[in-house]
């Protein structure tokens, strides 16, 4: 979990974690590209949870951290 607070994205991690070449990072992202485009299905959000999202930013609080702050009280 806390892999996903580190790296920008899922590229980065796949390159810097598990050592893969970005060359091949990037022609597994194409194989599957396609059917994440076509996907329309909209995930269940919590309760006001993009009221949150927009308090936090503006009162300068980093995402990451908050996460990783969550995720350390829950865990």
């Amino acid at each position: 979990m806390l892999s996903n607070h580190k790296y920008k994205n899922w590229r980065e991690l796949y390159h810097l974690c598990y050592r893969i070449p970005f060359d091949k990072v990037n022609e597994a992202g194409k194989l599957w590209s396609r059917f994440q485009q076509e996907d329309t299905c909209i995930p269940e959000m919590v309760t006001n949870l993009n009221n949150t999202i927009k308090y936090f930013k503006n009162e300068n609080i980093a995402m990451g951290d908050l996460f990783a702050k969550l995720f350390q009280q829950y865990s």
